[in-house]
């Protein structure tokens, strides 16, 4: 084929694929039969020899890929070669080239400049990282807002009212209209101020008949106590008169 065809299909192809560099290399066997072609196709790069070699010896195509960092670019490289047979992707390459099956014709060496696609990875991975920062702080503040309203403050509030009962402040109202855990615990502590106030109260009344059963009692033992003395003056009397009305007889 005309060198100028193949330079121009080369070109083609590097600017529509967007490649950094594309190369297609002849073996010995395609030189003797179509000639040396152009000296960017020659086959002067030991790495592509021993990449073709090898994929000779296990008799099918082993591409060689790479990544590499070089001059603050990430070059991509891959070396493919070509093994000949009836049946390369639909086409017979024997038709065309004189050599034996198995054998390899050449290989195609690209390179692929990463370096826009890697930066734009890098901005994404950033932008992502920082969204994620941004989302666990937002998650953060919501579930720190949340555990101060529904848990801290029920609780601390719970706590105040067990001090105020412990004082013993039974008549403040206790809020049970929630339904949730801090609400149910409320509710509970609400029923257990209630029966408090009954026991108090029933000991109050207790204690206020106790108070007038000791009082009615002591009045009674008052009363003993003054009908005994009465008695007891009464026995004295009776005792001198009677001391008196026997000095009289013995006289």
């Amino acid at each position: 084929s005309d060198p100028a065809n193949r330079k121009l299909m080369i070109r083609k192809i590097i600017e529509g694929q967007q490649l950094d560099s594309l190369r297609l290399l002849r073996t010995e066997q395609v030189v003797k039969q179509f000639g040396p072609g152009l000296p960017e196709e020659h086959l002067d790069d030991p790495l592509v020899k021993k990449i073709i070699a090898n994929s000779v010896k296990l008799h099918k195509s082993v591409p060689y890929f790479k990544l590499s960092h070089d001059n603050g670019k990430d070059i991509f490289r891959a070396i493919t070669p070509y093994i000949e047979s009836h049946a390369f992707h639909g086409t017979d390459c024997l038709k065309c080239h004189m050599v034996e099956v198995g054998s390899s014709n050449g290989a195609s060496d690209l390179t692929l400049d990463l370096t826009p696609e890697f930066s734009h990875l890098h901005r994404m991975l950033i932008t992502l990282i920082g969204g994620q920062i941004v989302l666990q702080l937002f998650i953060f503040v919501i579930l720190y807002i949340s555990f101060r309203k529904f848990v801290e403050r029920p609780l601390n509030a719970m706590v105040q009212r067990f001090e105020e009962v412990i004082e013993g402040d039974l008549n403040r109202d206790i809020d049970i209209s929630g339904r949730d855990e801090p609400g149910r615990l409320f509710c509970k502590l609400q029923v257990m101020q209630s029966q408090i106030k009954v026991m108090l109260d029933e000991m109050e009344l207790a204690a206020g008949i106790i108070m007038e059963r000791s009082a009615e009692l002591d009045s009674r033992v008052n009363q003993v106590a003054a009908d005994s003395i009465k008695q007891r003056d009464d026995v004295q009397s009776i005792a001198a008169t009677m001391e008196e009305f026997t000095e009289s007889v013995s006289q």
